[in-house]
């Protein structure tokens, strides 16, 4: 396992960022075009999505149960992730866990990035064959997480809620023990947020899973809400998550919000198999 330090991230995500004038903005997508990222066409399509060149990668696997994973790749013009990075793995390996983190090429802005990771959980779960831990690479990891990944109930995918409910999951962290409905709900958005991405449409990871995925399977997926009486994975006395700010984030943010009237929650905790 290789050790890192934020110097090590800052001189890597340097030697990386791609040699183009800063004014054109120019970022690669695939092998055979480029984007201009400059605001106006950030919707572009990507082809083979899911084909990325991997810069880095920490990792330790040791038997436990459950593996914990993240990626990081900065949209254009920023650093945002690369920069954070060393903290998840600094916490991580401190706290004892087994991960895997991967930093990618900087080659798509925010949605793109976003939509990747339902791929990459996918791709994991698959190679490690043991339950994953998805942890956004912004979050700051302050405490142990046994109870959430200890759970001796009989679920499929573990959801934080700051409201106590079905309608205010957060977006990290999520548990998905390695079950069938477990792999089918993965699938099943890894699907649509790749379709998305290549056809040049707004999307958003947690906004599919909350408003598509989740909905269309409420009567298989058996769901773990609340995980202790004071609900506190989300009020930063486990882990922190952070409000990004990455280039064209309100542009998307905008479009989405639009996106999501046309598909709204409109579910109660009555409507899914919570446990």
């Amino acid at each position: 396992m290789k050790k890192i330090t934020g110097e090590n991230i800052r001189r890597l995500a340097n030697s990386r960022r791609l040699h183009s004038d800063s004014s054109k903005k120019n970022i690669i997508v695939n092998n055979d075009s480029l984007v201009n990222d400059s605001g106006d066409n950030i919707f572009l399509p990507i082809h083979n999505s899911t084909e990325r060149n991997e810069i880095q990668k920490w990792e330790r696997i040791s038997g436990r149960d459950t593996v914990f994973i993240s990626f990081v790749s900065d949209p254009p013009g920023s650093t945002f992730y690369s920069d954070r990075i060393g903290n998840i793995i600094g916490s991580l390996d401190r706290l004892g866990y087994d991960y895997c983190i991967v930093h990618y090429d900087n080659d798509r802005n925010y949605y793109q990035n976003c939509c990747f990771k339902p791929s990459y959980i996918g791709k994991k779960i698959k190679e490690y064959n043991k339950n994953i831990l998805w942890i956004d690479g912004d979050t700051t990891l302050k405490n142990g997480m046994d109870h959430f990944i200890g759970s001796p109930d009989n679920f499929d995918i573990g959801l934080v809620t700051y409201t106590g409910n079905i309608d205010g999951i957060i977006a990290s962290p999520i548990f998905f023990k390695n079950t069938e409905n477990s792999l089918e709900l993965i699938n099943e958005w890894a699907d649509h947020c790749k379709n998305k991405i290549e056809n040049g449409i707004c999307e958003l990871d947690h906004d599919a899973l909350k408003h598509v995925i989740l909905p269309n399977l409420r009567n298989r997926i058996r769901i773990k809400l609340n995980w202790d009486n004071n609900n506190s994975l989300h009020r930063g006395e486990i882990l922190e998550n952070v409000n990004s700010d990455v280039p064209n984030k309100r542009k998307i943010l905008d479009e989405m919000s639009i996106i999501n009237r046309s598909r709204p929650f409109s579910y109660n905790n009555q409507d899914f198999i919570l446990i």
